[in-house]
């Protein structure tokens, strides 16, 4: 997982999942990539309005709607990397 964190420029992190959920996962990528040289985006990857609009507070960057649909996923992604 570090390797991959050190060349990431974008994470996304579903946050249902069994057993944990997303803002956890966020969480430990996070204490993970503290000592690299440069630690990517977390956006939280859910169609769930309710838990998508706490983003912030669950320590994600930003986050990407419209689970499902890959063409808005590349746009948002596209839109996500231009920041």
């Amino acid at each position: 997982i570090d390797a991959h964190l050190a060349r990431a420029d974008l994470v996304l992190v579903d946050y249902h999942m069994p057993g944990m959920d997303g803002g956890e996962v966020v969480r430990e990528l996070r204490r993970r990539s503290a000592e690299l040289s440069r630690v990517p985006s977390f956006y939280l990857y859910t169609s769930d309005k309710e838990v998508g609009s706490d983003y912030r507070e669950l320590g994600f960057d930003g986050r990407v709607i419209l689970k499902g649909n890959p063409e808005a996923l590349v746009k948002q992604v596209t839109a996500a990397l231009r920041i």
